[in-house]
């Protein structure tokens, strides 16, 4: 039962008392009457002869008295059992009452309540309590809601609302992010219903506000588990792909643009596995990603696309541009393995791309096909190919 039903309920019970009440007092003033006339037409001929009068009180007011107490008998009757009923509804309403405050704290929602005439809201205790609120901490006004809600948030909820107040039918349904007292942000799922009065006009609404924060996080990591490798935290393979499907989009747009693909492996990581055991293999290819993603510049993408394969995608870059990334990873990696005791090296296979390669798949293979010669040639290599019009995919340069 919703705070809307009871208060009908109420109003109902009272309009009832007070039409019994009406009933009730009609009765008593009968019996008034029944006395009264007879007394005021003895008054008003007080030349006639006094046993006379009384004998014509007693004949007009009998009947009339008699009708009275039935009248009033029937007023307690009526009034002793609507008393019952009274008590009845009342306890059915305690129970409901009970039943929705125990429903609503184990929902361990926030409730609240807006009077849309008078712009007045009502938050409950745990609605502000979710938020690190005490009770007088937060006003009655829907600023004292709003002005909580994140910037990029709340203008979906407001049109969240103005949309449901246009079609009350439908339940309100948004998410967004709240700031807590201590400037953090949950995010909160808010639901809601409005009333309408005989007219038609949202006159009130009413709902609850749920925590969804950890839903929230562990959806977020799914999608970042998607699209990000296990071990060493680095985009994977669909992540790449997505990245360099946006490079050949803007390729396709400027014919200036340029970008590079750079296939990496490390040089005689199987040696490393079967000598020190995958578990420091792992703690390697963790450290490479680690050193390596930091040589990099904003924009730039180091993938994992599995063991101890890796691919770098460079934006607006040529071919010198891509030598100086690979000195630094070179360099990183040296230093890094120094630290360690021992020296690990990597092979190199590089495609700068000046005019538009015929598929993705293309840019990909011919970049792996470069870092699987310069193995050939005796590893710890680098081979650049140059992807244009004068030279066709996969010419060394």
């Amino acid at each position: 039962m919703t705070i809307h039903n009871c208060i009908e309920r109420m109003q109902g019970r009272e309009e009832g008392k007070m039409a019994l009440m009406k009933f009730l007092s009609i009765s008593l003033l009968s019996i008034g009457l029944s006395f009264l006339m007879p007394l005021l037409n003895a008054v008003a001929s007080v030349e006639t002869d006094v046993s006379e009068r009384i004998i014509e009180i007693k004949q007009i007011s009998f009947p009339l008295l008699l009708m009275s107490a039935a009248i009033l008998l029937y007023s307690i009757i009526r009034l002793f059992k609507y008393r019952r009923v009274i008590e009845k509804k009342s306890e059915e309403l305690r129970e409901s009452e009970e039943r929705y405050a125990l429903s609503a704290r184990g929902a361990n929602d926030g409730l609240w309540d807006w009077n849309l005439r008078t712009q007045e809201i009502f938050f409950s205790l745990r609605w502000k309590s979710m938020l690190g609120y005490d009770d007088e901490e937060i006003g009655n006004k829907p600023d004292d809601w709003f002005t909580l809600v994140h910037p990029d948030d709340i203008e979906n909820l407001k049109n969240a609302i103005a949309a449901h107040l246009k079609e009350p039918n439908a339940h309100l349904e948004n998410e967004y992010r709240i700031k807590q007292k201590d400037g953090t942000y949950l995010w909160m799922l808010c639901r809601g219903l409005a009333v309408k009065d005989a007219e038609g006009k949202a006159v009130r609404m009413a709902g609850s506000q749920t925590d969804i924060t950890n839903r929230k996080q562990m959806e977020e990591q799914l999608i970042y588990d998607a699209f990000h490798d296990g071990l060493t935290g680095l985009p994977n393979r669909a992540l790449f792909m997505d990245r360099l499907n946006v490079s050949f989009a803007r390729k396709k747009r400027r014919k200036d643009y340029q970008f590079a693909v750079l296939f990496m492996d490390l040089d005689r990581f199987k040696n490393i596995n079967d000598s020190f055991g995958h578990l420091f293999g792992n703690q390697l290819l963790t450290e490479v990603a680690k050193r390596l993603n930091n040589s990099l510049r904003l924009g730039d993408t180091f993938a994992r696309f599995g063991g101890d394969e890796f691919v770098i995608l460079l934006l607006q870059t040529g071919t010198e541009e891509a030598r100086a990334v690979i000195s630094r990873i070179q360099e990183n990696l040296l230093n890094a393995m120094a630290e360690r005791g021992f020296s690990v090296t990597c092979s190199f296979g590089v495609v700068t791309f000046s005019t538009m390669p015929r598929s993705i798949d293309e840019a990909i293979r011919a970049s792996d096909d470069l870092m699987y010669c310069a193995k050939q040639q005796g590893k710890n290599r680098t081979i650049f190919a140059v992807h244009d019009a004068a030279t066709p995919p996969g010419v060394v340069v």
